[in-house]
This record gives structure tokens, sequence and C-alpha cells, in this order.
């Protein structure tokens, strides 16, 4: 449970940090995610006796109703850590190598931009273990593709789905020969991007996030309501300023605040 507490804590930090323009999320082991931790799931399951339920009390969990309670809060939480990407207000590039399993898959979708090494693969193997995928990559995975039909082959049969595809399908934007050049093009990314206006960053990932969701009657009303403040910001001036005269431009760094 600590895993999923620290990355909802994560990237409600990295929000509330001014200075931070954009994030390169990557990781340091053999692969990307193995896949599900089976000592915890079993324990969720209900295959592990516990201190509760050795107790005798009546609100043990050998009680349904209880017991589905307490999945529900656990559920939610992993949940919600995987949507703290999605609400992080700075833009999240995914860098997968090997395999992305699982939780993975889940969690890479929350994020803004991916890309995989020429080695990499995603699969879903949550049907493996008799469950069905609940923390967000059965609701944002088929929006990315946009292909139903794979989608349901990749999640009931549980094949790897490799990078070529993957880049085929739009899930990612690059496949790089290996995890440092992945890394470095990632860098190279997130740098163009925090030499940005932050306020015109994190207003086009509210609005991408709030169009893939909402019709484009509700998504332009809720555009021109967020750009009735910040275009009165200093941002777009400073913008145009460096433009017209080919010079480097400097922005405030944001609020240190939940955006």
């Amino acid at each position: 449970g600590d895993m999923w507490v620290e990355i909802k804590e994560c990237f409600e930090w990295l929000n509330k940090q001014g200075d931070c323009r954009a994030i390169v999320l990557s990781a340091n082991g053999r692969m990307f995610t193995a896949g599900v931790d089976l000592q915890t799931f079993a324990s969720i399951a209900g295959e592990e006796e516990t201190d509760e339920s050795r107790s005798g009390d009546e609100t043990n969990s050998d009680d349904v109703a209880r017991k589905g309670l307490q999945i529900y809060s656990i559920g939610r939480l992993w949940q919600d850590a995987m949507s703290s990407l999605e609400n992080c207000s700075r833009p999240i590039i995914a860098c997968s190598h090997n395999g992305c399993i699982g939780a993975g898959l889940e969690m890479v979708s929350a994020a803004d931009i991916r890309f995989v090494t020429a080695d990499g693969y995603y699969q879903y193997k949550e049907g493996d273990v008799g469950m069905a995928a609940d923390v967000g990559g059965l609701q944002r995975f088929p929006k990315i593709v946009g292909n139903q039909s794979l989608v349901r082959e990749l999640v009931f049969t549980g094949r790897k789905l490799l990078p070529e595809e993957a880049l085929r399908l739009g899930l990612v934007s690059r496949v790089c020969k290996d995890k440092d050049d992945m890394l470095a093009e990632a860098v190279k990314v997130a740098e163009q991007i925090a030499a940005k206006s932050p306020i015109a960053t994190v207003g086009a990932k509210k609005f991408l996030n709030y169009t893939r969701d909402h019709n484009v009657a509700d998504s332009l009303e809720y555009a021109i309501a967020w750009n009735m403040a910040m275009l009165q910001g200093s941002d777009m001036l400073r913008a145009m300023q460096g433009a017209m005269t080919k010079s480097k431009v400097s922005y405030p760094r944001l609020p240190n605040s939940k955006l």
C-alpha cells in the first residue's frame, strides 16, 4: 500500500512546486513494471487471515459488506494514485523500458506523453490473476488508441503490445533505441516545454483533459472562462516581446499551490 500512497503524494507535491514546468517519469529496475504483487492481492481477496478476523469481532473482515467497503477504500486509493498524474497540471513524459505490465500501463495511460524503448512492450495481465483492471487503464487506454477491437483483444488475451504497434496506434509518440537514448530525448522535450509560458502549458493540459470527457460546446465554454483571467497576465506580452526581438523569454514561477 505504501507505493500507491507515495505515487499520489509525489505528483501532488510536484503539482505545488512553482518552479516545476515538466516531469519525466522513468523506472530504475530491469523493467518499467513487472506486474501485480500477488501477496497484496491475496490479502485483499481475503485469502490471508488478519488479526481482525481472528479477534471474533462482529465487525471483522468475514462480513461481506464490510470487506467490500475495505476493498472499495483500497481501490479508491489506487485509483487516486494513478489519477494524480492526470490531475498534476504539469506535463508528464512517461518513459517505459522492457516490460510495462499491468498497473504500469494504467500509469502511463494517465501521463501526457509516452516514449518506449525498442525492447519494450505493454501488457494487460490482470485477467491472469482473476480480475478486471480498475485503476484507470480500461477507462483511459481505449480513448488514447481509439480502436475498440484491438483494446478488447489486448485486454481479453493479455498478449504483448510491441513498440511499433504502440506507435502506429498512437499510444506512444517515440520508439527509442535504448533507455539512455529515451531519457535523453525525454529531457530534451521537457526542456522545450519548460521554456514555454507555464500559464499557457497549464491551461493547455487542463483544456485537453476537459475536452476528452466533454462535448465541444462545453469545452469551448470552459476554455474561454479560464482564459478570461489568464489572458490578463503578463505571459502573453512577454512571449510577443520575445518573438519580436528574437530573444529568450523568462517567465515568472507559478505559485506554490495546487493548480
